[in-house]
């Protein structure tokens, strides 16, 4: 979700739509403890506190285990050592499942660790429908879900809370941030329905003590609202065990945790622009990975009706300040009319020529094609950058045309001990697991049988 508040909102909402009346009775039967699972929804984003947000604190797998030991937890003997285990319990199974929600809903708004810390890296999971367009009417054509992992240090500084100030100011262009009135309806409406069915009545229970305050919870009752919901916490089986260790396996191969490398991709585009009032000659883009990591660049050129070349190659600030100089520098003649367009183009190409190194290369596009090339691992421990440039180089002037080209690049990157180690706290995770199972088993085992 884009904003925190929303969390306790719509994970409320979507807990009363799909509730039974009886389950809804039993979990807003205690406001107060009400209040305190609400905040499940929520319990994640204690990253902003510490750092690297939506890392380490957005694992499945925590509560995922949070919620093993408390579905499976023998409740007859410790409710004997905890006053009202049971009720307290509920509301910590509770807790657990709106701590979930919260992933489901940040995985559908970025990137989240979902494996931490077996798998580091952060995943961006996008789903939607595709649409057909036609000329006489829009269609469905099917649905999609794309996953795509990212480095873990690429993946944390992703998001703006991650950013520093010069960053957060660079990206915005201000220190001041505009945001739009309905996007602060939406969040704020959202917010406020967890405040008056959630938040209030707790507030309430607190207060009802003092005669002053409680009258004046009574002065400002706020409307009663209705919603139902099937009850998800009734009959803890064998089943129910079987599909909780069942998760956990899926979800650690899912990972990926195996074989000897990562691979992760990124991907970008420079568009040519060859209009009567816009000219773009040259573009560039920049990609960051791991010194150890191995990345190997495909550059694609579209199919055109059009012929024309570009020159492109790998970039330094120096020669990309050069070039950016002297193309506004010309572009800004030409459109102030001291300069033609085949002078123009003549002089471009001749100061790129002598900007550029021998090792760029000149791409005949008219058919599809594409070129591949690989950067080696270094040994370092930090990161590196590249820079690609590319240029228009020979074009017909009296066609107007909007070419791109597209960059698509995998990293591979060894797989360090640190994630091996992952598997130990993985099936330690799941013996705890198993014998929580068992020892739940157990005891219903004796009942059964002291009560046949």
């Amino acid at each position: 979700m884009t904003w925190g508040t929303t969390h306790l909102g719509i994970s409320i909402i979507f807990l009363r739509i799909f509730s039974t009346k009886r389950f809804r009775e039993r979990f807003e039967s205690n406001r107060l403890y009400f209040f305190l699972a609400s905040l499940g929804a929520e319990f994640p984003d204690i990253d902003l506190l510490i750092g690297g947000h939506r890392t380490w604190s957005h694992s499945l797998f925590y509560p995922l285990i949070f919620l093993a030991v408390m579905l499976f937890l023998p409740d007859e003997m410790i409710s004997q050592r905890i006053e009202n285990w049971n009720e307290r319990s509920f509301y910590l199974k509770l807790f657990g499942l709106l701590w979930i929600t919260h992933l489901m809903y940040d995985s559908s708004f970025g990137a989240i660790a979902l494996f931490y810390p077996i798998d580091r890296r952060l995943y961006d999971i996008t789903g939607g429908i595709i649409m057909i367009l036609g000329s006489t009417r829009v269609g469905l054509g099917g649905i999609f879900i794309d996953v795509r992992p990212i480095d873990p240090e690429i993946g944390k500084n992703i998001f703006f809370v991650n950013w520093t100030a010069e960053e957060r100011v660079a990206y915005f262009g201000a220190t001041r941030i505009k945001y739009r009135i309905l996007d602060f309806m939406v969040h704020a409406t959202i917010f406020s329905y967890w405040v008056i069915t959630v938040a209030w009545p707790a507030i309430a229970v607190i207060g009802s003590r003092n005669e002053k305050v409680k009258t004046l919870m009574t002065k400002l009752k706020f409307p009663k609202l209705d919603f139902t919901l099937k009850n998800i916490f009734s009959g803890r089986t064998k089943y129910q065990a079987a599909v909780l260790i069942s998760i956990a396996l899926t979800a650690f191969m899912a990972g990926p945790n195996y074989g000897e490398s990562w691979e992760f991709e990124d991907q970008g585009e420079v568009s040519f622009i060859v209009l009567s009032d816009t000219l773009r000659l040259f573009g560039s883009l920049d990609f960051s990975f791991p010194e150890k990591a191995e990345a190997t660049f495909v550059v694609s050129f579209p199919k055109s009706s059009i012929n024309y070349s570009v020159i492109w190659g790998v970039l330094n600030s120096t020669v990309r300040q050069l070039i950016d100089n002297f193309t506004n520098t010309f572009i800004a003649e030409f459109e102030q009319s001291n300069r033609t367009y085949s002078e123009l183009v003549e002089d471009y190409r001749t100061q790129l020529n002598r900007s550029i190194g021998s090792e760029w290369i000149v791409t005949e596009v008219h058919n599809a094609s594409a070129f591949a090339f690989t950067i080696e691992p270094s040994v370092g421990e930090g990161y590196r950058s590249i820079s690609l440039g590319f240029g228009l180089y020979e074009w017909n002037l009296t066609d107007y045309f909007i070419r791109s080209t597209t960059i698509n690049v995998k990293y591979k990157i060894p797989r360090e001990t640190e994630y091996r180690n992952g598997w130990i706290i993985f099936f330690l995770a799941i013996a705890v697991t198993v014998l929580v199972v068992g020892r739940k088993w157990k005891v219903n085992t004796i009942q059964k049988m002291a009560e046949s």
